[in-house]
């Protein structure tokens, strides 16, 4: 059967709107059509106004021309009156003229003619939200007649399979739309983003993101894969993605580590595990966002709290104004731990020195004293 046939093609136009062309052009020869055009339709008060439209090879040949002559204002088809009480699919015949028939489709016809057009037959579907679905063949105007109950019933048949091309094809235009956007806003930021699996195989990574691993004596993009060029580095990093992959997306939180295996300036790293995406369905494996920073601090920098304001007010060392920073910044100890590559118990030991300089006993204290005072110099 000939829509069986044709359905592959259809469906696959969805996602390469290259494909409406053969496809309208095999509707074309088996209608004995002139033309084929499939059109959007979105209505503004009492006119319909055209927002997409797909058209077989020799009419998007002609399309300026068609567009002159045809699909413009004076067309009296994009009164949108005629739609009242519209059934949710119509196949409609176009009456032949008439001494009845109202000037403007009589001008109509005229133009039509001039670009060798005659006899139509369409289906139109009500799509909601004032949106209708139109699918138009016109006869050749040497061979002007009716089109018969066989191409009606092709077009009844065909109607739900259009409906739901278009409808897959608006979906995934609005999906690329937002790909996009997500992707010129994370290009447009500073920070280093990299989406990858816990294997180190990166998925996708903004422009910093590039250029950072492009002159970083300590990573590098190999064969596809994030890695390190230290071994004792490596095994860090292999670390916290897996510790980082491993954990639930209720439990999941930033994870931190450095990477300083050639003794020069080092580089931070935070890693998140992404909720369920679209993603992280293709690959079948958790999704982590790996931020870098070659700056002095990864996760602290932004939390608008100086590391020397700390030391010149509280009288703190710089080791201790960080681990400081990083409680005002919502991090535990086992956190800084990492983030810093020193013990659990040297961070207590800190901890409690703070303590003692400030006359506090309790982190929610220690925080509190230094938002406000912060907030105060500020």
């Amino acid at each position: 059967m000939f829509i069986e046939s044709l359905l592959p093609d259809l469906y696959g136009a969805a996602q390469q709107p290259q494909q409406w062309l053969p496809v309208l052009d095999q509707l074309k020869q088996q209608a004995g059509a002139a033309n084929v055009a499939v059109q959007l339709f979105q209505r503004n008060g009492d006119r319909l106004t055209e927002t997409w439209t797909a058209r077989d090879s020799a009419s998007t040949d002609m399309s300026e021309w068609h567009d002159q002559v045809v699909n413009n204002a004076d067309n009296p088809r994009l009164d949108a009156s005629y739609l009242v009480d519209l059934p949710p699919v119509v196949v409609y015949h176009e009456p032949d003229s008439s001494p009845h028939e109202p000037e403007d489709f009589r001008l109509l016809r005229e133009r039509l003619a001039m670009i060798g057009l005659g006899r139509s037959i369409s289906v139109t579907m009500d799509l909601g939200a004032d949106s209708y679905l139109s699918m138009i063949l016109h006869r050749p105007l040497e061979r002007n007649i009716c089109f018969d109950t066989d191409t009606a019933e092709l077009l009844t048949r065909l109607a739900p399979h259009l409906r739901q091309t278009v409808s897959l094809q608006q979906q995934l235009g609005q999906l690329q739309q937002q790909q996009q956007l997500l992707t010129g806003t994370l290009n447009s930021m500073k920070s280093n983003t990299i989406l990858l699996a816990s294997n180190g195989r990166v998925e996708w990574f903004n422009q910093a993101a590039c250029q950072l691993l492009e002159q970083s004596p300590l990573l590098q993009l190999q064969h596809g894969r994030l890695r390190c060029r230290y071994n004792s580095d490596q095994q860090r990093l292999q670390q916290l993605l897996e510790r980082a992959a491993t954990m639930g997306e209720a439990e999941a939180k930033d994870n931190f580590s450095r990477l300083d295996g050639g003794g020069g300036d080092p580089l931070y790293v935070r890693v998140r595990r992404l909720p369920q995406t679209p993603l992280a369905c293709i690959s079948n494996e958790p999704v982590l966002l790996l931020n870098l920073s070659d700056g002095d601090d990864l996760a602290l920098n932004q939390s608008g709290i100086q590391q020397d304001v700390i030391c010149s007010v509280f009288g703190l060392t710089p080791a201790e104004a960080r681990l400081t920073e990083s409680l005002c910044h919502g991090f535990s100890l086992q956190d800084h731990a990492d983030l810093y590559q020193v013990s659990v118990g040297t961070c207590r030991i800190q901890l409690k020195s703070i303590f003692f300089k400030l006359g506090i006993n309790r982190q929610a204290d220690l925080v509190s004293l230094i938002t406000r005072t912060v907030a105060a110099l500020g």
